[in-house]
């Protein structure tokens, strides 16, 4: 889990929020924003760390999980970061998501279904990297990890 503060620019606003697929969860507040998102900073943590931020700075607080990004700015940036994976678009989550349930479909024994589903589960969250993961490239992103 991680704990995101995303900007909206031009607005001195922070939003501090929770999630465990950053990539996809930052695409969806992006793609419904009308102003331009950045992500400031990412940190270890979950709902009870999220709450926690949201009480420190509750005098803050312009609406639910805005707040004023001036005065949290230092603190944001002082952070120590959590190490961030190469992001993953939606449609690259798509793409090998349906490669990897074809390939689970098509396995043959109980560990081929193991082995793809955990791998399937490694990548999704990102603890997985693999060298030319790209949206074009599901089919070679997963056949890999069978070389």
């Amino acid at each position: 889990m991680s704990v995101y503060f995303i900007e909206a620019v031009d607005l001195d606003l922070v939003k501090i929020g929770y999630t465990e697929h950053l990539a996809v969860r930052f695409e969806v507040l992006r793609h419904s924003s009308l102003v331009e998102l950045r992500l400031l900073n990412v940190i270890e943590g979950g709902l009870r760390e999220e709450k926690a931020l949201h009480k420190k700075f509750a005098e803050h607080r312009a609406h639910l999980e805005w707040f004023e990004l001036t005065p949290l700015r230092a603190f944001i940036e002082e952070l120590p970061t959590k190490e961030l994976r190469r992001p993953r678009s939606v449609k690259e989550m798509r793409e090998v998501g349906s490669f990897a349930a074809q390939l689970y479909a098509s396995a043959k024994t109980p560990e081929e279904k193991s082995c793809i589903k955990e791998t399937w589960r490694e990548w999704r969250k990102g603890d997985l990297l693999l060298e030319n993961s790209t949206p074009s490239t599901p089919r070679e992103t997963l056949l890999k990890l069978f070389d």
